[in-house]
């Protein structure tokens, strides 16, 4: 059937109207695209220059993503630890103990240990590990790492001062206790020595007394004498 003209001018209108609902729908969109990338770019930006270390871990315990923190913190580029497996960083006594953690972090969505990377300029890295699991991202680990080591070397010179008092004073109490007995020996010799002193003056006391009155009778034995000779 042939469209009648005010039909025809009608689908226009509603065409136009349409096409113009299209329009702002699209400009609707780019705008919230623009949102989204400005947020991104906040994000990165946010990401990247944090003071603390951060890393993302695919399911393979791989690295993903690294801030400029976590590549100072490890001492290595950021093109070359794209990619590697997060063990290849750590201390090999510690490897072992990195794998409970993730295995630990993803049970329970969070785990917190401590581990030491390998050495940088001669120096082991004590970390303190705080790993997040992503569920909206496939499993993916979010780490943030902290270095310690600062803190663990005074917690371990700390500890050796402690040692090193605890063996100061043991050994002055066990010379203090050899002087004590020592001394003790001293006064038992010296009271021995009083109570023998004190005795032996009583004995001489007695013999002295012994003396005098020998002496008196040897006297008055004398005197009696004397007036029997006439």
């Amino acid at each position: 059937a042939t469209l009648q003209n005010q039909d025809v001018q009608g689908l226009v209108h509603e065409l136009q109207v349409h096409q113009l609902e299209i329009e702002m729908q699209n400009e609707s969109l780019r705008s919230a695209q623009r949102d989204i990338e400005k947020l991104h770019e906040q994000y990165q930006e946010l990401f990247d220059c944090a003071p603390v270390a951060y890393l993302m871990l695919d399911t393979t315990a791989a690295i993903m993503r690294a801030n400029t923190a976590a590549v100072m913190l490890i001492g290595n580029s950021r093109s070359r630890l794209i990619g590697q497996r997060l063990s290849a960083y750590f201390a090999r006594e510690d490897v072992l103990a990195l794998q409970q953690h993730l295995c630990s972090a993803q049970s329970n969505t969070r785990a917190l240990c401590e581990l030491r990377l390998k050495p940088v300029n001669g120096l082991h890295v004590h970390v303190r590990m705080d790993t997040s699991v992503i569920p909206s991202l496939e499993g993916t680990w979010l780490i943030v790492l902290t270095d310690i080591s600062e803190r663990k070397r005074s917690v371990e010179a700390l500890e050796r001062l402690n040692v090193e008092l605890e063996s100061r004073v043991a050994a002055r109490t066990a010379e203090l206790e050899t002087r004590n007995r020592e001394l003790e020996a001293e006064s038992l010799a010296r009271t021995r020595s009083e109570t023998c002193r004190m005795s032996l003056e009583s004995r001489l006391g007695e013999v002295h007394r012994l003396e005098s009155l020998g002496t008196l009778a040897a006297g008055i034995a004398h005197e009696i004498n004397n007036p029997l000779a006439f």
